[in-house]
């Protein structure tokens, strides 16, 4: 693990694109022959979302951990509405 954390500090020093890709694939291979390094046991776990009464069509329950960084994307936010107030 220390040797993958090491790479990924070469990786955001790195300026230059093609070496940058290169720490990138040792790091998936150093990944690949020792690893896996994390091992998810549970996954999308649900977590509570919290609304105004005046928004509508919001999922119940949302996706907190990696994935929240894309959120809301996820939860289709295009079907979401508001009422006239």
């Amino acid at each position: 693990m220390k040797e993958l954390l090491d790479i990924y500090d070469q990786i955001k020093q790195e300026k230059d694109l093609q070496k940058r890709h290169k720490l990138v694939q040792e790091a998936v291979k150093l990944h690949i022959d020792k690893g896996p390094f994390h091992l998810g046991t549970v996954g999308r776990k649900p977590m509570p979302v919290i609304i105004k009464n005046y928004f509508h069509n919001v999922p119940d329950e949302g996706i907190l951990g990696p994935w929240a960084i894309v959120a809301p994307g996820i939860s289709f936010p295009e079907q979401y509405y508001m009422d006239a107030r």
